[in-house]
C-alpha cells in the first residue's frame, strides 16, 4: 500500500487510494491479516469479522513534455556520438566540430555578459 504520493514537476500520478478499517485491539486475534484466495483480497480481522483492505494501485508516469525531452536528448546523444565517430576518420569534420564547440563557448560568455 502506498500512501502520501504526490505528483511533482513532470510526474503524473493517478488512481491511488486506500482505506484502513477500524480494528478493536481489545479483541483476541484482532489485527491478523490474511489473503483470501476466493475473493483475491487481503483481509484484516477487526475483532469480530474479516474485513477487506480496500486499495488501488497508483499509476506513476512522466508527463508527455518530459517524455519528449528525454526522446530529444536521446536523439541528440546519438547524433553527437555519430559525429564523433565520423570525425575520428575525417579531419574536416573534426575541425567543424571544434569550431562549433568554440562558437557555443562564445555564446555562453556573451549571454553571461549581457545578463550582468
Amino acid at each position: 500500500m502506498i500512501r502520501n504520493i504526490a505528483p511533482g514537476n513532470g510526474i503524473n500520478i493517478s488512481g491511488s487510494s486506500y482505506s484502513t478499517p477500524y480494528i478493536d485491539m481489545s479483541q483476541a486475534s484482532a489485527g491478523m491479516v490474511r489473503y483470501n484466495g476466493i475473493s483475491n483480497n487481503m483481509e484484516i480481522y477487526n475483532g469480530s469479522s474479516w474485513v477487506t483492505i480496500a486499495s488501488s494501485y497508483p499509476t506513476v508516469e512522466l508527463t508527455g513534455e518530459v517524455q519528449s525531452i528525454i526522446e530529444w536528448a536521446r536523439q541528440k546523444r546519438a547524433e553527437e556520438s555519430e559525429w564523433l565517430k565520423l570525425a575520428s576518420d575525417n579531419a574536416t569534420l573534426q575541425d567543424a566540430i571544434n569550431t562549433l564547440k568554440k562558437a557555443q563557448e562564445q555564446v555562453k560568455i556573451l549571454a553571461a555578459l549581457i545578463k550582468t
